[in-house]
């Protein structure tokens, strides 16, 4: 690792079903991330198109999707990686919860959320495999939601070499304490920083908490985003202790506290 990883932390205000409208706001963040200095901007679950289990059969997206492959271009054009929240094709079962990685250099890659809440099973199919990649020398695993919530998605990721864990997710203003103790505790068992990303406002019937958060090796919080305000909060990581080293305010995001 010859720098320091720089990562924003997207927390997004989706409009259900409005996928052009939800792209158009991806883009935006996405250039604001790149001229932020961030190496990966990285989205909530479901960000493209919003938390509408009933109608993910038919919003369902392949590499080969008009959507995607603006995003893809984008990413391209400003340099930088990018992660975005996605129903996706699954052939022959139900669609999985997804998200889709675009390089900088334009390759593509998918990740299926593996473990699902209770009730999403009518609607998706569960993945089968963990989602770790590199960037500028560390291994970042990516968790969907209800991935964080087994323990073994966490293990695996650790068992895999993660440096960080990244979590794109929906909670609600009532689940975020809860869950915000259990990444808190990923944290410490593993000794990784956690990167909380998501959605603020209404998707899916749930009042989102916002309150996008890292927490550093420790379990500590070091940064938070305002529960009610979409934007960036860009977070760098030092090469030598993979700790959080600053943090930048960027659009209507608040950082509450820095290590």
């Amino acid at each position: 690792m010859t720098s320091p990883l720089t990562i924003a932390i997207a927390q997004t205000d989706t409009l259900d079903l409005c996928i052009q409208n939800n792209a158009l706001n991806h883009i935006e963040l996405i250039e604001q991330a790149s001229s932020g200095g961030a190496d990966l901007v990285v989205f909530p679950e479901l960000s493209l198109t919003g938390y509408v289990l009933p109608k993910l059969s038919v919003l369902a997206m392949n590499k080969r999707d008009a959507t995607l492959c603006e995003l893809s271009d984008v990413a391209q054009a400003q340099n930088i990686d990018v992660i975005v929240g996605c129903p996706l094709e699954v052939n022959g079962n139900k669609p999985a919860i997804g998200a889709v990685r675009f390089f900088r250099y334009g390759q593509i890659e998918f990740y299926c959320k593996q473990y699902l809440h209770q009730g999403e099973s009518e609607w998706c199919s569960p993945g089968s495999k963990s989602f770790v990649f590199e960037l500028n020398g560390l291994k970042l695993a990516l968790a969907i939601c209800a991935d964080f919530c087994e323990p073994q998605h966490a293990i695996d990721s650790a068992n895999l070499g993660a440096d960080i864990y990244l979590v794109s997710a929906l909670i609600s203003c009532s689940g975020y304490d809860a869950d915000a103790g259990i990444l808190s505790s990923i944290a410490k068992r593993h000794h990784v920083p956690v990167v909380l990303s998501n959605h603020v406002g209404q998707t899916g019937g749930w009042e989102c908490a916002g309150k996008s958060t890292v927490w550093d090796v420790n379990g500590k919080q070091v940064a938070m985003a305002e529960s009610n305000n979409q934007g960036l909060l860009i977070v760098q990581f030092d090469e030598q202790t993979v700790n959080v080293v600053d943090v930048v305010r960027e659009n209507s995001v608040t950082s509450l506290e820095t290590s």
